[in-house]
C-alpha cells in the first residue's frame, strides 16, 4: 500500500535511480499527475494508470514498462499516454462517441490541432470536407481506412501529389482523434504516391560552424520588429535543425530530459510520441560549439515548467510554435545564399551524412525514415558517394 512518503516528482533521472525491491513491489505516485504510478518490483519498473472504471470504482491499468532505451516508455511517453487515457474517460462521459465528422470539423478539430502545437487552416478543413464528403455524417468512431479507399475511388482523376495531400489530411485527422483518445486506434494502410516530377529538392553546401557563429551573433535580429524570433530558444532550435537533420516538431516539442549533453556522446533523444513515424530514436549532436550553447541555455535561459519541455513559451504555457524559427531562418538564408525551405536543412543533412558514410541505412535511421524515403527524398547521391558505394558493392 502506497503512502505519502512514496509520492515523488517523476522524471527520467529520478525513476532510473529508484532501487528494485528485494521482495514484493512498491508503488511510487507522481506529484505532478495524480493517478500516474510507477510500480517497482524485483526486476521491473512498470507505469500504471489509477483511474475510475465504468462502474465508478477506481482500477489500475498497465501503461507499459519504464525504459530509456526505446524498448519501453520514458516518463514523458507514459505521462502523455496517461493523459490520453484520462481524457478518453472525460470524452466518453461527455458522449463524444455520437459526434459526426462534420460536427468535429466545424467545432473541435482546430482546437485539437492547436492544442498539439500543430494548427490547421480553414482551407485544409474545407479540403477535408470536399475530399471526404461521403463520410461527413459518419460518427468519428466509425471512420476507417475504407474512407481513404472511397476518397481515392471518387477522385481517381486527381494527380498523385493531390491524392497524397488528401490522404495525409485524413491521416492527420485520425491521428489527432487518437491523440485525444476520442476514438479507438484506427489502422490506416500506408500508400505510395508518385512524386511530382517538377518538384525540386534543394540541398545546401553548409559550413556549419559559420552558420552556428552567425546564429549566435548577439547583434542578430536587433533591427527586426519581431525580436522574440531571435531569442536564445529560437537560436538553439535553429542550430539543432542544422546539426541533426531532425524535423522541427521533433526539436521544438521535445523535453529537457531528452538532451544528453555528456562529454562522450552528446545526443538528442526523440521519443515515439513526437516522432513522425511513431518510432523513438536518438540523433547525435555533432558540434561541440552547439553543445556548449545548449549547456548555457539550460543553465541560464531555460524556463522550468511542469511538463519538462525544453522550449517552453511562458506566454502560452506550451511549447513554442512550429514556426518560431521563421524569422531567424530568413536571416540565415539571406546571409549564406540558401534558397528554399527550412526542411532543406534535412535534405542537406541526409546528403552530407551519406557522402561521409555511404551507409543509406544509417542515414535513414538518423532521419527517422525508411531506406526508400531517405534514398528518394533526402539523399542527393553525389559522384563521390556513388563511387564509394560502388566500391563497397
Amino acid at each position: 500500500m502506497s503512502n505519502s512518503s512514496n509520492r515523488i516528482k517523476f522524471s527520467d533521472s529520478a525513476l532510473k535511480r529508484l532501487s528494485y525491491q528485494k521482495t514484493g513491489v512498491k508503488d511510487y505516485r507522481d506529484l505532478r499527475e495524480t493517478g500516474l504510478i510507477l510500480r517497482v518490483g524485483k526486476k521491473s519498473k512498470t507505469f500504471y494508470a489509477h483511474l475510475r472504471t465504468g462502474d465508478g470504482k477506481r482500477g489500475m491499468k498497465s501503461l507499459g514498462p519504464f525504459s530509456l532505451d526505446g524498448e519501453g516508455l520514458n516518463y514523458e511517453d507514459a505521462r502523455q499516454k496517461f493523459l490520453h487515457m484520462k481524457s478518453a474517460q472525460s470524452v466518453e462521459h461527455a458522449g463524444f462517441g455520437k459526434i459526426t465528422l462534420v460536427t468535429y470539423l466545424d467545432e473541435q478539430y482546430k482546437i485539437d490541432r492547436a492544442g498539439r502545437g500543430d494548427p490547421v487552416s480553414d482551407k485544409s478543413i474545407a479540403d477535408i470536407k470536399h475530399y471526404y464528403s461521403h463520410a461527413l455524417n459518419k460518427k468519428c468512431k466509425d471512420l476507417s481506412d475504407a474512407d481513404v479507399e472511397k476518397f481515392l475511388e471518387n477522385f481517381s482523376h486527381l494527380a498523385d501529389p493531390t491524392k497524397r495531400k488528401g490522404y495525409y489530411y485524413f491521416h492527420a485527422l485520425i491521428r489527432t482523434l487518437e491523440f485525444y483518445n476520442r476514438i479507438p486506434a484506427v489502422k490506416i494502410r500506408k500508400r505510395s504516391f508518385n512524386n511530382n516530377p517538377n518538384t525540386v529538392i534543394n540541398t545546401f553546401a553548409i559550413d556549419r560552424q559559420k552558420v552556428y557563429e552567425f546564429i549566435f551573433e548577439p547583434e542578430l535580429g536587433k533591427d527586426h520588429k519581431f525580436s522574440k524570433g531571435f531569442n536564445f530558444e529560437t537560436r538553439v532550435i535553429m542550430g539543432l535543425g542544422v546539426d541533426t537533420g531532425a524535423r522541427p516538431g521533433e526539436i521544438i516539442k521535445n523535453w529537457k530530459d531528452n538532451f544528453i549533453l555528456d562529454d562522450v556522446e552528446p545526443r538528442m533523444r526523440i521519443p515515439a510520441s513526437i516522432a513522425k513515424n511513431n518510432k523513438p530514436r536518438e540523433v547525435p549532436i555533432n558540434s561541440d560549439f552547439l553543445v556548449e550553447k545548449l549547456k548555457i541555455y539550460i543553465e541560464k535561459a531555460w524556463t522550468p515548467n511542469s511538463g519538462g519541455l525544453m522550449f517552453y513559451n511562458r506566454s502560452t504555457g506550451k511549447s513554442y510554435s512550429s514556426q518560431c524559427y521563421r524569422a531567424i531562418w530568413e536571416r540565415v538564408k539571406e546571409e549564406f545564399g540558401f534558397k528554399g525551405r527550412y526542411y532543406e536543412l534535412r535534405h542537406s543533412f541526409g546528403t552530407d551524412a551519406y557522402e561521409a558514410t555511404g551507409d543509406i541505412k544509417l542515414v535513414a535511421d538518423l532521419l527517422g525514415d525508411t531506406v526508400e524515403t531517405a534514398s528518394k527524398s533526402y539523399v542527393k547521391q553525389t559522384k563521390n558517394a556513388r563511387e564509394r558505394l560502388r566500391g563497397k558493392m
